[in-house]
């Protein structure tokens, strides 16, 4: 697969970024070696897009008047109803390539909740 960017904003405030190239299999396994983070705000956030260089008020660089590329789509499921291996199924039916990961906040939680991103094959 070709390599596509990526952006790695080191927490939710977005103040700096760090472009990376990825491809499927990099993107995998960096989801993989994801470390536990008990507090969400300090979270690392990965966007699969190219943003600019132009922050807002508030200094966050993750706007979408900043985003000049766009990869892939992320979504995040946080209903507590359908389990992680169900949503795999339905992606799976309807021809839908992509990563589906345990959120940090369902450790903590009976009930469902998870990332997904899904690139172009």
């Amino acid at each position: 697969m070709n390599n596509n960017i990526a952006t790695r904003f080191p927490d939710v405030s977005c103040s700096s970024a760090e472009e990376i190239t990825f491809s499927w299999l990099t993107l995998y396994e960096s989801l993989q070696k994801a470390q536990y983070v008990p507090i969400k705000k300090s979270a690392p956030l990965i966007k699969l897009a190219k943003f600019g260089d132009n922050a807002t008020t508030k200094g966050s660089l993750k706007h979408d008047a900043n985003l000049i590329e766009l990869w892939g789509i992320e979504g995040d499921y946080d209903d507590e109803v359908m389990f992680i291996d169900e949503a795999c199924k339905l992606l799976e039916k309807h021809a839908i390539r992509a990563i589906l990961y345990s959120s940090c906040q369902c450790l903590f939680k009976s009930a469902p909740q998870f990332a997904c991103r899904s690139a172009p094959v």
